[in-house]
């Protein structure tokens, strides 16, 4: 294993608080091509992308959003969505959107952005896709907000992996 990687896997955290600092279009479309490498079933790659980076339409999409003030205020959101006729079922599918989720997250981190998983976007869902004329059959999942952290004073810790081993068996 990249040492590396695991390094980048433990620093990442969420960033809600982000500098006025404008995200290159190279690093977006970074951003979205490590999304587009998560692995999914029968490789069939559910998921689609609206990069938001303009503020009029991030105060619109914030009027709706319980993360009005992290919507509004960070350079660039992107609303991935899960497009449902691709025929997998919708664990699956939400599998393969937290894979690609995560995937951009890391990345975000590797080059220098923060980021947050804005996933509790349930109830502003339809008014979000009118907003940004998606079709119905695209189901918003989440969205990130994405930007050059305004610091780095981020905590965490978790337990031990030891706590997280119901068995180990053979090992």
């Amino acid at each position: 294993m990249h040492t590396d990687l695991l390094q980048v896997v433990k620093e990442r955290r969420s960033v809600r608080e982000f500098t006025n600092e404008p995200v290159s279009q190279i690093d977006i479309m970074n951003i979205l091509e490590a999304g587009c490498w998560a692995p999914s079933v029968r490789n069939n790659q559910p998921w689609k992308f609206v990069v938001i980076s303009d503020p009029g339409m991030r105060a619109i999409l914030s009027e709706h959003s319980i993360y009005s003030t992290i919507i509004s205020q960070c350079p660039v959101v992107i609303a991935v969505y899960l497009e449902d006729d691709k025929g997998t079922s919708s664990a699956m599918g939400n599998q393969a959107i937290g894979a690609a989720i995560q995937n951009m997250l890391l990345v975000a981190e590797d080059i220098g952005l923060g980021g947050v998983w804005l996933g509790d976007i349930q109830d502003c869902r339809d008014k979000i896709n009118i907003e940004l004329g998606i079709a119905e059959k695209y189901n918003l999942a989440a969205m990130l907000a994405i930007g050059y952290p305004a610091h780095r004073n981020q905590k965490s810790h978790r337990k031990h992996v030891n706590d997280f081993i119901l068995k180990n068996i053979g090992g």
